[in-house]
């Protein structure tokens, strides 16, 4: 035998170890998004955080414990141009500077420069997504919705007051009434 075939004969194991811990890394690679779906249940519920400032009327800024700071997009809401300015001093209001708020992720997950959207609970337990619809600063986006607070936010949807009421009675015509 020659040095050739020596040297040669040496290496192959090294080869076929080093081939099989690639074909090892690459197969587990493959089944780890698999293995991520699978494992959908352990991802938090929700989690809390710190106010620091709001956007709009539909988004805010919070800094969860040990972590950076995130935008919060509330879900299942829209708020119309003409209410965004009464929308966000309500909101301003709620949401003051170190409030500590709950935060649900919708199933929607934050995409990669995107908001979190998020259900709002604010101190108390009441949701601020469905507060701005009863206060009529917001509407309801229903194909966002949780099927879980559907029923929240079909029946938050502003209703007139006696006022508005008898207001709308005397603009009608007498024969309308």
């Amino acid at each position: 035998m020659n040095k050739f075939t020596q040297s040669r004969g040496k290496y192959p194991s090294i080869k076929k170890t080093l081939l099989i811990s690639a074909f090892l890394f690459l197969s587990a690679c493959s089944k780890y998004e698999k293995a991520a779906d699978n494992l959908d249940f352990l991802k938090y519920e929700y989690f809390t955080c710190d106010v620091v400032r709001v956007a709009d009327g539909e988004s805010f800024f919070c800094q969860p414990p040990d972590m950076d700071m995130e935008k919060i997009r509330l879900i299942g809401i829209s708020i119309p141009a003409e209410s965004e300015k009464e929308a966000k001093k309500y909101c301003e209001s709620i949401l003051r500077r170190g409030t500590l708020v709950k935060i649900e992720p919708g199933k929607e997950q934050k995409k990669e420069i995107a908001d979190i959207p998020a259900y709002v609970f604010v101190p108390g337990g009441k949701m601020l997504n469905v507060l701005l619809l009863e206060k009529g600063y917001a509407e309801p986006v229903k194909k966002e919705i949780n099927k879980k607070y559907m029923s929240l936010f079909v029946g938050a949807e502003k209703k007139e007051t006696p006022e508005e009421i008898e207001i709308i009675e005397e603009e009608k015509q007498p024969w309308l009434r």
